[in-house]
Parts: structure tokens; C-alpha cells; sequence
């Protein structure tokens, strides 16, 4: 719920504040995989909009955290996140290539394939109060690694002459 909440649409906070309003990156998001075997990452990642900007990214980054941890999440935002956490796991089953790896997901994380509707149930459940204390207990900086990727650089290619 939380990584919908920071990244489900464009109206989510990782979008709005790094992306429309500081206009420090071009993307930004979130992504949380609840179906697997043994610890998941929770991963939260900017395509910067100029290279020297890692420092103000990654800041960001962690403040729209620390905002949830603190301030919480609004009742609408709750609703609304809901409701497309919901209808992504339904969605899913709209075809039989979705349904299948639906299944095959599922089974290889050892779940029984009516994992789904338990997790959609789940969501439902979810208050605004357990997005805040997840918020709080797990992203402090002690828990976090970063990772700054840089594109390598291109190579000059020799000009080629009129006669060449």
C-alpha cells in the first residue's frame, strides 16, 4: 500500500513532488514485490533531470518517507490508493495469459493460488495508521542502501572525411 500510495498514479507523492513540483527528476518511483520467497526490497528510485542533482534527489526521497512517518497519510488518499491496489489484483484475472502467471507467481513463492483473494482482502483492511507506523519503524536511514547508477560515457566515434 505504501509504494501505491508514493507511486500508483500521477497524482501519488514521488510523481507530484520530485517530478511536477521541485522538477528534480523525470521519474520517480516506488515498487514493492509482497509475493516471494525470503525478504523483499522496497525500492524507491529517481531518473534524475541533471546529473549534479543526486544529493537533492535522494533527499527528496526520503522526506516524502519521513512525511508519512510523521504526518501520516489523508483519509482520501487511503481510499483512493485502495482502490487501485484492488483493482490491480482483479485486473489481473481479466485474461488467461494474467490469470496464469497470477498462479505461477504464486506458486513459486509456495502460496496457494487463492493467495489473491486473501490479498485482496488484506488491502481492504489496510487503515491509515499502518501505513504511518510502517512508515516509522521501517524507513529510518539506518535500514537503507543507496545506489547512485551513472551512464557510462559515450564514446567518440572519429569523424569521417568527405572522402572516406
Amino acid at each position: 500500500m505504501l509504494a501505491s500510495i508514493l507511486d500508483g498514479n500521477d497524482a501519488a507523492r514521488l510523481q507530484r513532488a520530485l517530478v511536477r513540483e521541485q522538477r528534480l527528476a523525470v521519474s520517480a518511483g516506488a515498487s514493492y514485490d509482497p509475493v516471494r520467497r525470503g525478504p523483499a526490497l522496497f525500492i524507491l528510485s529517481a531518473t534524475l533531470a541533471a546529473r549534479d542533482g543526486v544529493e537533492a534527489a535522494e533527499a527528496a526521497l526520503r522526506a516524502q518517507l519521513q512525511r508519512i512517518a510523521e504526518d501520516g497519510i489523508s483519509a482520501e488518499e487511503l481510499a483512493r490508493t485502495r482502490a487501485q491496489a484492488v483493482a490491480a489484483q482483479v485486473f489481473q484475472r481479466d485474461s488467461m495469459f494474467g490469470r496464469a502467471r497470477q498462479i505461477g507467481v504464486l506458486s513459486n513463492a509456495g502460496l496457494p493460488p487463492d493467495s489473491t483473494d486473501i490479498q485482496v482482502r488484506k488491502l481492504q483492511e489496510v487503515t491509515a495508521e499502518q501505513v504511518r507506523a510502517v512508515a516509522a519503524r521501517y524507513f529510518g536511514s539506518e535500514g537503507m542502501t543507496v545506489a547512485v547508477l551513472r551512464p557510462l560515457p559515450t564514446p567518440v566515434q572519429p569523424q569521417r572525411g568527405d572522402g572516406e
